[in-house]
């Protein structure tokens, strides 16, 4: 939940954003630790490349959102008082797609052991 908060400089959403943009970097970096495969299985890259491209595109859209509910607080600062509190509530679900999944399955596999 995002308020908005004139006469506060702010320190709400620049607190949101910083901990989105960790939460977003610590997302990736764990989503890159997952996909480390063995040398021998280098056919099996794509795959693991598309595995995440569902999930990514999630996030985008999720940025996308989080973005114009941001910028909506500048306008809503500017309103004459009284005025109802700006509340705004996002979510992200990342999902992945069953078909890459089911490719990488196979791919996995594959490997020898």
């Amino acid at each position: 939940m995002l308020e908005s908060c004139a006469g506060q400089g702010c320190l709400h959403e620049r607190h949101a954003v910083r901990r989105f943009a960790v939460a977003a970097a610590r997302t990736t970096a764990h989503g890159s630790d997952c996909l480390e495969l063995p040398v021998r299985c280098t056919r099996d890259f794509g795959v693991a490349a598309r595995f995440v491209d569902r999930p990514v595109e999630q996030i985008r859209e999720f940025v996308e959102r989080y973005v114009a509910s941001v910028d909506q607080i500048p306008e809503h600062i500017a309103k004459p008082e009284p005025k109802e509190p700006l509340v705004t509530e996002l979510a992200l679900a990342l999902s992945m797609d069953d078909g890459v999944m089911q490719e990488f399955a196979d791919a996995l596999d594959r490997v020898p052991d």
